[in-house]
């Protein structure tokens, strides 16, 4: 019931958390490349296309003079790493929407309603690798022959080394079926048995057709062996569901010991001699 009425979670503990680790860093202040992707559900019908807030800054690194003019030249994006983080993991359902205002200069606010960017990029690689070939176009003649930027030129993937993590799979996806879901009305796609069937339908199909695009994109640009995508399955009693009031860290701490015994015994059998037939 609480699901139908509110998130599963209040998100108190996890902000805390963010703000406590994150303080007063911005997103200028990061040192590597990010993309992390948030939606905007109140600009939605708002002429901004993809209604998807891409924070993204490049400081250091090959491409450091290609640095994103988003937020070099528009400070209301340089906001707070926390609300960011924040933000990109309110999913729908699980975790509330974030709000946050950013007071960019003196009485100028943006105001910010976001959730999960997973609902447009689930996989953000794709978009990643799209800024940053966008990026190379714009800036190849102005800095040709700075040591700070090599050229790549348009979808040459070949120049990328691209190792795609994924945060598991369930081992049996046959989930539900066309009986069953035949009988679904509004209530039934929005929740069933404590899952979202909607939401579980789009995200894994979201995610299998970026994986299959980039997989052809590569091997049509026979560059296969630079793309390598990590999806671990894990079976369904492996997922850490909470048990006599158990918390979630004490849940997660029980997955990481059956993972780490299966490892062990995926190993032992590894290296078990085989004996010559006599």
């Amino acid at each position: 019931m609480k699901a139908v009425l509110g998130p599963r979670y209040n998100g108190k503990f996890l902000q805390d958390l963010i703000k406590r680790n994150l303080g007063s860093t911005r997103l200028q202040h990061t040192l590597t490349d990010v993309v992390i992707p948030t939606f905007d559900i109140k600009e939605l019908l708002l002429r901004y296309s993809p209604a998807i807030r891409f924070f993204t800054i490049l400081l250091k690194g090959r491409f450091m003079c290609c640095r994103d003019t988003k937020v070099d030249n528009n400070p209301s994006l340089n906001v707070l790493l926390s609300d960011i983080c924040i933000s990109t993991s309110a999913a729908p359902t699980y975790l509330p929407a974030h709000h946050f205002q950013h007071e960019h200069s003196p009485g100028e606010v943006r105001d910010f309603n976001l959730i999960d960017g997973f609902v447009a990029a689930n996989n953000p690689y794709e978009q990643s690798c799209t800024r940053l070939c966008l990026r190379s176009m714009k800036y190849q003649r102005k800095f040709e022959g700075s040591p700070d930027f090599f050229p790549i030129k348009p979808m040459d993937y070949s120049r990328f080394l691209v190792i795609s993590l994924g945060t598991g799979s369930p081992m049996n996806r046959q989930k539900y079926s066309a009986k069953r879901a035949s009988k679904w009305g509004l209530f039934g796609w929005l929740l069933d048995s404590g899952s979202t069937p909607l939401v579980t339908a789009f995200t894994q199909a979201n995610g299998a057709m970026v994986d299959l695009n980039l997989c052809v994109f590569f091997q049509a640009l026979h560059s296969e062996d630079k793309y390598l995508r990590i999806q671990g399955k894990s079976r369904d009693w492996y997922l850490p569901v909470m048990y006599n009031g158990e918390t979630n860290s004490e849940a997660l701490k029980r997955l990481a010991k059956l993972l780490s015994a299966e490892r062990s015994l995926r190993i032992q059998d590894h290296h078990t001699p085989v004996l010559p037939s006599s």
